[in-house]
């Protein structure tokens, strides 16, 4: 069964670790510190003010371990955009690879994250983001390794996880 990346999009969980990525790493691209004001409103409207500010730290610091420790520059969709690059899925991956337990779509996702000698920094820094929204009832759907094995290796498109 193919599940469409607008249901993934849809859900709470997922909704805030994407649209979180996007809208803080436009903070960082642009200048445009208000796309951070946006990701504090959004956490702050969906855990609540003491869950959403302890969530946005974990969020923050995994997204500047990502992009100290990656092999090279992240790509990321547009804010508000349903279709989502492999970047992006990756890192979907990761965070419901570590609230799963699935260790080989979490390998996965840290070889086409980042390169080898820093894996280890981002898994931590992706390991307290994973638990922290897990602890709140934000679980993101499995991703399974398969999908990911083929976003990585065949350049299918990102438009289904199955």
């Amino acid at each position: 069964m193919t599940v469409q990346v607008q249901k993934y999009q849809n859900r709470a969980s997922e909704h805030l670790i994407l649209e979180g990525y996007r809208r803080w790493s436009s903070g960082i691209i642009t200048g445009d510190y208000s796309h951070w004001q946006d990701v504090w409103n959004m956490y702050a409207v969906n855990l609540g003010a003491r869950e959403g500010r302890i969530a946005l730290d974990a969020l923050v610091r995994f997204t500047k371990t990502l992009g100290l420790c990656a092999a090279c520059p992240l790509k990321t969709s547009p804010v508000g955009c349903y279709s989502l690059c492999r970047d992006e899925v990756l890192i979907l991956g990761l965070v419901s690879g570590i609230q799963h337990d699935e260790k080989t779509a979490i390998t996965l996702c840290l070889d086409g994250l980042t390169c080898p000698t820093r894996c280890g920094e981002v898994l931590d820094a992706a390991e307290i983001l994973a638990v922290t929204l897990r602890a709140m009832d934000k679980t993101l759907l499995p991703i399974p390794a398969r999908t990911i094995k083929a976003i990585l290796t065949e350049n299918i498109s990102t438009d289904t996880l199955q």
